[in-house]
Formats: structure tokens, C-alpha cells, sequence
């Protein structure tokens, strides 16, 4: 899984295997480590909520989808899922996409689990 964040912005990237765990109802977890045994965690949970929101507790970014418009987006042709949400002063946005293979090959990018580009020959 794929994170990026840009100001109040949160996107998230899911290979094909992660796609289909959240189509199963699991959830998807991963995160990234700093020196000193700091770390960033971040996730998607298919889950009871009646819209897509995030929080950040504990060093963690978790990402929570209605779970049924979760299965929906994993096991049909539909690429991403979108929501924002108010926070202090403005509000959050919240994109979860499948990941497609990048058109040019780029040093570092693992491309081997993504979804096939629709762009491509």
C-alpha cells in the first residue's frame, strides 16, 4: 500500500492482493519506520461506518470505509473511492485508488502486484 499525503490531502494506493483482502472484509495495514523505533503507520478497514473518514491516533492513520461500498470498489472496475470530511479550519480529503502499473518504468517502483494500466497498448 501506497501512501501520499499533500497538505489536507490523504491517497492511498492498493495493490491487487490488498484490494482483494479488503474484498474478503480484512483490513490492510502497513508503515514505515524512523530511527529510534519511531514509526508511521497507516490502513484501510472495511467497517461499519456509515461514510469514508480518517483518524491519526497513536501514530497511525486508519482510514475507514462503509463495508459495503468497500467490497463494491474491490470487485468491480471502479478505481478509487472519495470522501472529505470537516476538520478545524477546512477539511480533509480522503482518496483510496488501486494502483496501476506506472506507463514508464521508473527506478524503485514496484509495479509487480499493481493492476494493469487501462493507458496502455
Amino acid at each position: 500500500m501506497k501512501l501520499r499525503i499533500l497538505d489536507d490531502s490523504i491517497r492511498l494506493r492498493l495493490s491487487q492482493s490488498e484490494v482483494g483482502r479488503i474484498a474478503q472484509g480484512e483490513a490492510v495495514r502497513s508503515h514505515t519506520r524512523f530511527p529510534h523505533g519511531s514509526f508511521l503507520g497507516y490502513g484501510l478497514e472495511p467497517s461499519t461506518a456509515t461514510a469514508i473518514g480518517a483518524t491519526f491516533l497513536d501514530n497511525v492513520i486508519t482510514v475507514r470505509v462503509p463495508a459495503e461500498a468497500a467490497r463494491n470498489w474491490a470487485t468491480t472496475d471502479q478505481v478509487a473511492l472519495t470522501s472529505s470530511q470537516p476538520i478545524e479550519g477546512g477539511e480533509l480529503t480522503v482518496l483510496v485508488e488501486k494502483d496501476f502499473e506506472c506507463l514508464e518504468p521508473r527506478t524503485g517502483e514496484e509495479d509487480q502486484d499493481a493492476f494493469p494500466n487501462p493507458k496502455a497498448d
